[in-house]
């Protein structure tokens, strides 16, 4: 399948990982528009007919323009607290949630994507993840 399990990570904090091959957050036709007019006139720039970001590679399932992507497709401290308002000592919780349920949304619960994200991230049990891992069939996840 393309995996090179030596080269996982393209960022981390703590115990979030931004997972090489995902792609996950590059699907913006599921993001809600952001408050700032800026930032939401450029991801609909960015936006293909087809949901994915204009600059995601589907076959790598990598970013054309990694290292000069906008702000917003940064998850980092910073990018969070200024974008969503997410406290510091609360971005790895956000974000390991946030990478979960994108992946999970696109790809599926029972995925071998998310199977991937917990090992890359080293997560076995996220109980502060169980919502994220809930449907209205009250399906959970043992994460």
């Amino acid at each position: 399948d393309g995996w090179d399990p030596t080269n996982k990570e393209w960022n981390r904090v703590g115990s979030w990982v931004c997972m090489k091959q995902c792609g996950a957050c590059c699907f913006l036709g599921a993001s809600d528009p952001p408050d700032d007019p800026a930032i939401a006139a450029q991801l609909t720039e960015m936006t293909a007919s087809d949901g994915w970001c204009k600059h995601f590679d589907k076959e790598t399932r990598g970013c054309t323009i990694y290292e000069t992507r906008p702000s917003f497709c940064r998850t980092s401290v910073d990018s969070f607290k200024s974008l969503y308002g997410v406290p510091e000592e609360q971005f790895e919780t956000v974000a390991r949630g946030a990478c979960c349920e994108a992946i999970g949304d696109l790809y599926g619960f029972e995925s071998p994507e998310l199977d991937r994200y917990k090992e890359t991230a080293g997560g076995s049990d996220w109980p502060d993840l169980d919502d994220v891992f809930s449907t209205e069939d009250a399906l959970t996840r043992d994460v």
